[in-house]
């Protein structure tokens, strides 16, 4: 009866190790871990790779610094599929439309290839006029004008329709 209780405990236990959080990032805080092993996350849990980019995706859209911004953009230049995709465009849109100063900031902050990646993978995901109107806005500042217009010409393209 004894051997048998261990066993039934072994077998009740077992279950909850294979739904752990990631090995790969098990800091909610490493955002650049769950940038170069996005998709190693997601298969081995993704409740922590939701926990991470949300962790990352709220500091982003405070803006209390344009780094966080930067750090959050960085995904782009990952691996992300399907639902990851949808809720990085999302987000993006949303610090894009309405801080849209903290936005270029925080993509001038990434290194050119970054950048790059993120100009030639962008599409809204909803109606383009706002994005369009920010993309306007941010093209009256010099520093911004070119990724600005880049941008707006890829959103206003037939690769994003």
């Amino acid at each position: 009866m004894r051997y048998l209780r261990l066993l039934l405990l072994a077998l009740l236990i077992q279950p909850s190790l294979a739904f752990s959080a990631s090995s790969t990032c098990p800091e909610v805080s490493d955002y650049g871990c769950l940038v170069k092993n996005s998709l190693q996350v997601y298969r081995e849990g993704f409740e922590q790779w939701w926990k991470i980019y949300n962790h990352t995706a709220e500091r982003a859209k405070r803006c209390e610094n344009f780094k966080d911004v930067t750090l959050f953009l960085r995904l782009w230049s990952g691996d992300t599929d399907g639902e990851m995709a949808e809720g990085l465009a999302s987000d993006t849109e949303e610090i894009l439309t309405k801080n849209n100063r903290c936005f270029f900031e925080g993509l001038l902050g990434l290194p050119k290839q970054e950048r790059a990646a993120f100009i030639s993978h962008y599409c809204p995901l909803t109606e383009p006029e706002p994005i369009a109107k920010a993309l306007k806005q941010a093209m009256k500042n010099l520093r911004y004008k070119s990724m600005a217009t880049q941008l707006l010409h890829r959103v206003e393209g037939e690769q994003c329709k």
